[in-house]
């Protein structure tokens, strides 16, 4: 049954063609009582979850080149930073941070080459916005000149 509240004057029936009669309904106290086992209405105001920062960052991780395209050796003392690009679409990176390789966690990598071992470098982008998020990264050497773009992965925000 669907009931209104209200200010509304009138009269109902009841099932039966009797007039219904509404009855005055009692205030429940500000506070139970003992031993009074009605709820109170108004509970006390409990903050909103704050969201985990981490439910809305993107942590990413990649293996670092040990070759140059020409196919001359890559070390680590020629590399500048990483640049990670990303965007809300496919090849369309509207954003991007540079981050100096001395400031990221890398770990030796599993390939390797008469140049030596890749690492495997891992960063994380936080305060992210709900969406499907599309990244790539660059290698940046010490004179500046970035690499071709890695795989593109996806990342959705929810």
């Amino acid at each position: 049954m669907l009931a209104a509240c209200g200010g509304a004057s009138g009269s109902a029936q009841g099932s039966d063609g009797s007039d219904v009669v509404p009855r005055p309904v009692e205030p429940l106290p500000d506070r139970p009582g003992p031993g009074d086992d009605r709820l109170d209405p108004r509970p006390d105001p409990k903050p909103d979850p704050k969201p985990d920062p981490a439910d809305r960052s993107a942590s990413l991780q990649w293996d670092t080149p040990i070759t140059r395209t020409d196919g001359s050796c890559l070390t680590s003392a020629d590399v500048q930073s990483y640049r990670i690009s990303y965007g809300l679409a496919p090849n369309n990176y509207d954003y991007s941070i540079d981050v100096p390789q001395k400031e990221l966690s890398c770990t030796v990598g599993a390939a390797s080459s008469s140049c030596g071992s890749s690492s495997t470098c891992s960063y994380t982008i936080e305060d992210m916005g709900t969406a499907s998020w599309y990244f790539a990264v660059q290698t940046i050497d010490s004179e500046g000149q970035a690499s071709n773009y890695s795989n593109e992965i996806i990342k959705t925000i929810e």
